[in-house]
């Protein structure tokens, strides 16, 4: 007796109506699926990513490519659809592909100066460059990137404060060499914010070790206010440090000076680094330097 029912209910489902609306929602289903296999990258304005990462509070990616770049279109095959790479991507950054022969990619490339296919953009969700890579990348070096990305901004976020501090001035030297040693210890460039430490310093302060050894290492001015001080203690130094060590400072100065003004065939400097030998040796040591810079200066390049 139920038969007719079941056929009945069988022929309402595959009326060609309901043909439709399962093709559609099969289909819709299978693009659903595809996409969890890549790289979400999102379809919008450079201004929406950043409103976008600013909500997420997640740095951005960014895949800038042409249409006949090789190797992004391989990246995009073999790496954005990686089953490692997905994940990572999709729940790390917030993720834009830009060709940049687009009007979108030629207002991104007036910023970004993109020059070279693929490049590889990490930013902060405020839009702040981290770091770019340029040329293809498999799957373990381009998770390297991810990886490196996220740690970098780890990192930035940890020094948030002495950085801000930093930039508009209001560090004194101890905050400042604090995070010196955080960038120095990390890897990352300290020459500008070594300098800040200089600048701060006061004479009595170079009987600090930690101080002098900024100094030594990263001022190599002639005319640096701290060279007076660094001559009338020379004694203090030799006594609690060594000879070595103040003469090595010496050495630095004039080996970058003299290299500056060789490379740019800049006279002046180089007359002036030679009134700065006289005035911190003394006799044949003196006369020796002299020797030796102006054979150097005046050999061929």
């Amino acid at each position: 007796m139920q038969k007719p029912h079941i056929r009945f209910f069988l022929h309402s489902i595959l009326s060609k109506r309901n043909y439709f609306f399962l093709f559609f929602f099969l289909y819709n289903f299978s693009l659903e699926l595809s996409a969890q296999h890549k790289i979400d990258f999102q379809v919008k304005s450079w201004t929406e990513i950043l409103n976008l990462a600013r909500k997420e509070n997640k740095p951005i990616f960014v895949d800038a490519f042409t249409n006949w770049c090789g190797p992004c279109k391989k990246m995009a095959e073999d790496v954005f659809s990686d089953s490692s790479v997905v994940p990572f991507f999709n729940k790390s950054f917030v993720n834009y592909s830009v060709n940049i022969e687009t009007q979108e990619g030629k207002l991104f490339d007036s910023i970004f100066k993109v020059s070279a296919y693929p490049s590889l953009l990490f930013f902060e969700a405020n839009g702040e460059l981290i770091f770019r890579e340029i040329g293809y990348r498999n799957v373990s070096k381009f998770l390297a990137l991810g990886v490196s990305a996220k740690n970098n901004r780890a990192f930035m976020d940890f020094t948030k404060k002495m950085r801000t501090a930093y930039e508009n001035g209001s560090a004194n030297k101890h905050l400042l060499y604090k995070y010196f040693l955080i960038l120095r210890d990390s890897g990352r460039s300290v020459d500008s914010v070594a300098a800040s430490i200089i600048s701060k310093l006061v004479p009595e302060d170079l009987k600090n070790d930690t101080a002098f050894n900024i100094w030594s290492d990263y001022d190599q001015r002639m005319d640096s206010p701290l060279l007076d001080y660094f001559l009338e203690q020379k004694q203090w130094f030799i006594t609690n440090r060594s000879q070595n060590d103040f003469d090595h400072k010496l050495n630095m100065i004039v080996a970058e000076n003299l290299s500056s003004s060789k490379s740019s065939n800049d006279l002046a400097r180089y007359e002036n680094l030679k009134t700065f030998i006289r005035r911190v040796y003394d006799g044949d040591e003196e006369q020796l330097v002299l020797n030796g810079v102006d054979r150097k200066f005046n050999s061929e390049k």
